[in-house]
């Protein structure tokens, strides 16, 4: 016990003293080198889980290109104008005019956004793959011709995760816009 007393009594002098300037820049300059340390634990698995989901295998698509698109699942990262759900429901995007020339109008809008991947093409379906900018994370986007009542039904949905913060809806409803601004009205 006698051991310890000492050590005991010259903490209580070293924490009676004030502080020295220069102590406390160290331990400013140890935080901050601690935090840089941690930054590669936050970022890596963030990495790491954008590499995996862009190696992921595409979804089961429409078995038919007349067939309706495939309903989003319970998760917010989906949108679909075929969807019973209103939380997932879009409008279709509407067109006159031959339905070939609203899918040839959409073939050239979607090809000008950005990160874009064209799957498939028929002359009433569209299935195409967007990414995002900095993990790359997939999403699939397919449209349908729907001929008989003027309509291109569309889906847009996020491969992997739970949210997409709205950027599905925001993509439908820019590729709207665009399909507006080349003559083809909007809703």
């Amino acid at each position: 016990m006698t051991s310890t007393q000492p050590f005991r009594v010259y903490n209580r002098e070293r924490k009676a003293q004030p502080r020295s300037g220069v102590r406390f820049r160290k331990s400013r300059q140890s935080s901050a080198v601690n935090w840089r340390r941690r930054i590669p634990v936050v970022v890596v698995p963030l990495i790491v889980a954008g590499c995996i989901a862009s190696r992921m295998a595409p979804p089961v698509r429409s078995s038919t290109p007349d067939s309706p698109l495939a309903p989003c699942p319970a998760t917010p990262n989906c949108v679909c104008s075929e969807d019973p759900d209103p939380r997932h429901r879009i409008p279709p995007l509407p067109f006159t005019g031959a339905p070939s020339d609203a899918m040839a109008q959409l073939r050239k809008v979607v090809g000008a956004l950005p990160r874009t991947t064209v799957i498939s093409a028929g002359d009433t379906h569209l299935q195409v793959e967007f990414r995002t900018p900095v993990f790359r994370f997939v999403d699939d986007v397919e449209f349908r011709m729907d001929a008989p009542n003027h309509v291109i039904q569309v889906r847009s949905g996020s491969r992997i995760g739970y949210s997409d913060l709205g950027t599905n809806r925001r993509r439908v409803d820019r590729i709207r816009a665009e399909l507006a601004a080349l003559g083809i009205p909007a809703p």
